[in-house]
């Protein structure tokens, strides 16, 4: 009868640490995904931090030739504006009710 037990804890142990080693392969294959689903969101929302940037430079090219003058690089201006938003996205996307950012909520990521 002793021996039975023993028999049936070995059993149970290796079953155990099969299942173990599979939950550690699976974290090392969602870690894979997730790097990758990452830089995915993280594309998504430098393409919206450029696009934002993009038609505040519009709105100040439009008010400033409205005044009379006249945007002459607006590249610099582009990229004064794409810094200043990449800046305060995370930080108002992070602080909102859904606690993530756009690029996030696509790919569902925590």
């Amino acid at each position: 009868m002793n021996e039975e037990n023993n028999n049936m804890n070995e059993f149970e142990t290796e079953e155990n640490e099969v299942k173990t080693e599979e939950t550690k392969l699976e974290k090392v294959q969602n870690k894979e995904v997730s790097f990758f689903k990452k830089i995915l969101s993280n594309i998504i929302d430098q393409l919206i931090v450029l696009a934002m940037s993009g038609i505040i430079l519009l709105i100040f090219k439009f008010i400033l030739k409205l005044i009379g003058y006249n945007v002459i690089m607006p590249l610099g201006f582009l990229l004064i504006f794409y810094y200043i938003i990449n800046v305060l996205y995370s930080s108002i996307t992070e602080n909102t009710k859904g606690k993530r950012s756009i690029g996030k909520k696509v790919f569902n990521i925590g």
